[in-house]
Formats: structure tokens, C-alpha cells, sequence
């Protein structure tokens, strides 16, 4: 059952708002201020027109003024009314594209920084990530919906003020009309959260839309479409968004329209009419009231009421956006659980000592007590059956999770007092599922800065990683980008020649570990084999740490860790494992005899 948004106090409605409004000014200091006097001489341009320019006809008539000197003072009033409107348009034109790109980029960058700073395990949690998504898919909108919303606030001031002065020196009774808007607050309020609800629910549906809508436009998913039934299971996948989206509609349209219908009438139906009446009376009964006053009350008194009506709409909506804004919030906020140490770390020997790792939220130990030691120069291979946890202890040693018991340290110092970029830094790593970025070939080889790119140290590690000769029949070498994201001749690596490309990046980078997470699963035994073998000579001095599912490959390691059911169950070098003949020896003879009878097929 979801759970009842609770809510929001004025204290925090303002505090969200200001906090938004102090980002604004970060990323874009003249966007706030130049939004405002848009907003603010748009409202007096509106005023002359609208207001000002029909009393001065009026009451000229009156005083039979003639009509050159009405003339002159009309295109004066005009004028000046169309040079606020022409100076609202220059702004937005030329100003507002600028100003949106450059809060744009803040925020997001802001965003992006902060989520590749928290732990691995934030993008497990569904609640957590949920609000991920919310902050990135909704916070411009946001951010520009509050600074907009502030602003007309502040021109419902301005506008409130104007007719309000003009109005009490024809008759002050005409501001207790304007004012009895304030009586609708408390529907104001139920209408708001209805708004927020309504909204939390349907992008809840909307996410899910689009990710039906992804599988079917996106490469990636375009073989299982076609070959299997994804194509039945994302369609009823899409149509039950969509129907989930009616049902919210129906959930929340009948109130959320009757606050709405509430709203209008009172205003146009009761209020609006009143005024009316009393200044007709006061003109034709009374005759204290010129006709001129009261044509302008007549055109008055609905901007006044609905200034004071979209005042409070505005607040409303404030605190709308402030209970939005809480996902945000609540993002950039958290308290990242994995911190820098201070120490600068020593690249010598890594050691787990006595390693046991739960998931978040689960008791079963997906890893138990284990041991392992990586000297400089070293090859580790971890093997076993899927699921043994040799993957969990990779992001153990990248510090992608922190260990629930034991400890893992460098140089005797334990990992959680090392400085985390430099730690991370001191290891090139490969995983299986790695894809190309649309990058050039050397950008995705250096994924560093511009200024560390070296063509021929680039060329190098390609030759290591047996991909050059490929590389060298693409039309533009190792400066042609990769994938067809933004460019038609962009090239297209298999997943064998994506996962050499990736090691290349790790034979680039002159790190003191490589770690290799099944960084072969796509290419023949043979040439896993022959990678391997390369991979040894190429990383002479360095810790390699590397899993593989076929065991001929872990016959290069210096010494290999069996594990099964969370735990270190065997380990040694290949001659000693086999010598043992225990279930390192079982699982390699099984596989050389699968070798064995593929090749005699």
C-alpha cells in the first residue's frame, strides 16, 4: 500500500524555494533578475493598455477634450505599451535559450556527479532509484516551473498593487471585491494536493511507458524483439501504463475538477457579477460614480480578482513544486555511505582478510571468511559456478561496496583510509557486459583526459589487445567514432571486439592492478586462451585479478581461488589444484573433455 505523502510545512514550501533560487543564481546569475523585470514590465505594459488607455479615452470624452490632443496622448500610451511588449520579446528570444542551457548544465552536471559518487548499491534499491529518475528526468522542469512560478508571483504583487491604487481612488469598497478571493485558501490547498498526488502516480506510469517504448525503438533490444515473444510481453507491459494512467485519471479527475469548477465559479459567477452591480448602481442610482469609473471598474475588477487569484494560485503551486523538489533534495543530499580516507595509497600488496558481504536488506552471506592475497606481479584467478560470489568480491576490491565483516588493506593500511579516486585509480578493470561509448576509438581506449591522449602508447595497447588490424580498416583509424548515436559512419564493434577494446583501456592505463571480470566471455576458447597469455606478458609487475568461466584460461594464473557456496573452497596454482583432485580438477577435466568432443564433432 502507498503510502500517504505527508505534508509539507510553509517553512520548508519557503526553504525549497529559496534553496532553488540560490542554485539558479549558481549556474546563471543574470537569469532570476532578468526574468523579473520581463515579468514585472510586462504587467505595466498590460496596465497601460488594458486599463489605463481606456480611462484616459473615456474621461476625455467626458471633458470634451479635442480630439487632436486625445490623438497625441493615445499613441504616446500606445507606444509605450509596445515598447514593454517589444522589449518582453527581445529578452525571451535572445536571453531565455542561454539562460535554460546554462541551468541545464549546472544541474545536471551537478546531478551526474553526485550520482557517480554514491554507492553501488543505491541502483538496487527500487525506492532509492526511483528518485533518481524522478530528479533526472524532472528537475529542469522543475527548476524553471519554481523560478517562473516565483516571478509571476512577484508580478501578481506589482499587478495587485497597480489596480488595487486605482481602484481605491474611484471607491476603496471595490479592494474588499478584490480580497474575497482569500476565502478559497482551503480549497486552494486540497486542490494542491491533489495536483501533487495526481502528478507522483503518473510519472510513476510514465516511466514505465517509456521504458516499453525504449525496448522498441532501442538497437540493443532489436534481435530479442523480433525472436521471441518481448515484442507481447512489452506491449501488455505498455498497455497496462497506459491504462494505469486512465485509472489515476479517474482516481483523482472528479475532485481535482470540482475544486476546479469551485474555483472559476466563485470568482466569474459570484464575485465578478457583484462588482458589477455595485458599480452600476453607484452610477445610475447614485450617480456619485462618472461613466468613465465606471467602465474601468467594469474593466478592472476582473484583472485585480484574478491577480489575487493567481497570487494564491502561486503559493499553491509553490508548495507543489517544494514536495517535488524533496526528490531532488533527497538525492543530492544522501549521506554517501562509502567515504574517502585521507591517506595516499601505496601501490604493494593488496590482502582480504576474512571477507563476508550481505546484501542490503538481505541476511543470506553472498560471500563467508575469505581470505586472498595479491603481491605485485601476481596473477589471481578466481573460478567457480555462476553465482559463487567471485563478482561481489571484484566490487569488494574496486570499493564499489564495503565488506559487512573483515577488511580489506593495501600496504597494511585498511582500503577505508585511502583517498577513494586515488584507491580506484590504481586499477584498470574490464567486465563482461562492457559496451563502447559514442566516442572516437582512442577516446574509448583512454577514457581520460584529453591532454593523456598518446596515438602511438593508443596503438599499442590495441596490438596487445588483438584489435588493431580491425581498427585499421575502419575509414577514419582509431579517430573513427564508435557506434551510429550521432554519427551514420560510426562503427559497430561485435561484443568479442567491444570486450578488446576494453582491455586495450586496461593495457593502456599504466595501473599497478587490472582487474578482469570475464572480460573474455565472448570470444572462442582459443582466443581467450591466447588473450590471457598476452594479457600475462603485457601486464609484467602488475596484480592482475581475473575471473573466468573456462578454466584452461586460469592454467596463466600464479594461483587460483576456487569458490563455492560463499567461500574459498581450494586455492593454489593449476599443477597443485590438479595434483589435489579436488573439484578444481573435476570442473577443468569435465570442460577439456567438452573441448575434446566439440572439436571431434
Amino acid at each position: 500500500m502507498r503510502k500517504k505523502p505527508k505534508d509539507i510545512s510553509f517553512k520548508n514550501v519557503i526553504g525549497n524555494n529559496l534553496n532553488i533560487l540560490k542554485m539558479i543564481f549558481k549556474f546563471s546569475p543574470m537569469a532570476f533578475p532578468t526574468y523579473l523585470a520581463v515579468a514585472l514590465i510586462r504587467v505595466c505594459g498590460y496596465f497601460i493598455s488594458g486599463t489605463y488607455i481606456l480611462n484616459y479615452v473615456v474621461s476625455s470624452f467626458e471633458v470634451n477634450k479635442r480630439f487632436e490632443e486625445l490623438l497625441i496622448g493615445i499613441v504616446i500610451l500606445v507606444i509605450g505599451a509596445k515598447f514593454f511588449t517589444f522589449f518582453e520579446t527581445m529578452m525571451n528570444s535572445l536571453f531565455s535559450p542561454h539562460f535554460n542551457a546554462k541551468i541545464e548544465k549546472g544541474v545536471k552536471r551537478a546531478l551526474f556527479e553526485k550520482s557517480r559518487d554514491v554507492e553501488l548499491s543505491c541502483y538496487e534499491n527500487p525506492q532509492f532509484y526511483d528518485k533518481y529518475v524522478k530528479a533526472a528526468e524532472n528537475i529542469l522542469d522543475d527548476l524553471m516551473s519554481i523560478m517562473m512560478n516565483i516571478i509571476n508571483f512577484f508580478a501578481s504583487v506589482l499587478s495587485l498593487v497597480l489596480y488595487g491604487a486605482f481602484l481605491f481612488t474611484i471607491d476603496p469598497v471595490f479592494i474588499i471585491f478584490a480580497f474575497v478571493p482569500l476565502l478559497t485558501t482551503f480549497v486552494r490547498r486540497i486542490s494542491s494536493n491533489l495536483s501533487y498526488k495526481h502528478g507522483v502516480e503518473d510519472k510513476i506510469m510514465n516511466r514505465r511507458r517509456h521504458y516499453a517504448q525504449r525496448v522498441f525503438y532501442m538497437g540493443e533490444f532489436a534481435k530479442e524483439v523480433r525472436l521471441t515473444d518481448a515484442k507481447n510481453f512489452m506491449l501488455k507491459y505498455y498497455d497496462e501504463a497506459c491504462e494505469g494512467r486512465i485509472d489515476i485519471v479517474r482516481k483523482y479527475g472528479k475532485a481535482e475538477v470540482s475544486c476546479s469548477i469551485f474555483l472559476d465559479s466563485f470568482v466569474d459567477v459570484i464575485l465578478n457579477p457583484l462588482a458589477l452591480i455595485y458599480a452600476a448602481y453607484r452610477t445610475f442610482v447614485t450617480g456619485d460614480m462618472s461613466i468613465a469609473e465606471c467602465v474601468v471598474i467594469i474593466n478592472s475588477i476582473g484583472s485585480i480578482t484574478n491577480s489575487l487569484t493567481s497570487f494564491l494560485n502561486q503559493f499553491q503551486t509553490a508548495r507543489t513544486h517544494a514536495m517535488f523538489v524533496n526528490d531532488y533534495n533527497t538525492f543530492m543530499n544522501y549521506d554517501i555511505g562509502i567515504k574517502s580516507g585521507e591517506k595516499h595509497p601505496t601501490p604493494t600488496t593488496l590482502e582480504l582478510k576474512n571477507i563476508s558481504f550481505s546484501y542490503e536488506g538481505s541476511d543470506k552471506k553472498v560471500l563467508n571468511n575469505v581470505s586472498i592475497t595479491v603481491r605485485p606481479g601476481e596473477k589471481i584467478a578466481l573460478v567457480g559456478h555462476n553465482g559463487a560470489g567471485k563478482s561481489t568480491l571484484v566490487k569488494l576490491i574496486l570499493r564499489l561496496y564495503d565488506p559487512t565483516e573483515g577488511e580489506i588493506s593495501l600496504d597494511g593500511d585498511n582500503i577505508k583510509q585511502l583517498k577513494l579516486k586515488e584507491y580506484r585509480d590504481m586499477f584498470a578493470t574490464v567486465f563482461q557486459d562492457c559496451k563502447p561509448v559514442a566516442l572516437s576509438v582512442k577516446e574509448n581506449v583512454v577514457m581520460g583526459p584529453a591532454s593523456d591522449i598518446d596515438d602511438e602508447k593508443v596503438i599499442e595497447a590495441l596490438k596487445k589487445a588483438d584489435v588493431y588490424e580491425k581498427i585499421c580498416t575502419l575509414p577514419e583509424g582509431i579517430n573513427t567514432p564508435l557506434t551510429k548515436e550521432f554519427y551514420e559512419h560510426g562503427a559497430v564493434f561485435s561484443g568479442g571486439e567491444s570486450q578488446k577494446l576494453s582491455l586495450a583501456h586496461a593495457f593502456y592505463k599504466n595501473s599497478p592492478f587490472i582487474v578482469l571480470d570475464e572480460p573474455t566471455s565472448a570470444m572462442d576458447p582459443i582466443a581467450e586462451y591466447k588473450m590471457y597469455e598476452r594479457m600475462a606478458q603485457a601486464s609484467e609487475n602488475k596484480g592482475v585479478i581475473f575471473i573466468s568461466h573456462r578454466l584452461s584460461s586460469a592454467v596463466v594464473a600464479d594461483r587460483i581461488y576456487m569458490l563455492e557456496n560463499d567461500e574459498v573452497i581450494e586455492s593454489g596454482s593449476h599443477r597443485e589444484l590438479m595434483m589435489l583432485d579436488g573439484k578444481y580438477a573435476d570442473m577443468f577435466r569435465k570442460q577439456a573433455e567438452n573441448y575434446i568432443e566439440g572439436g571431434n564433432e
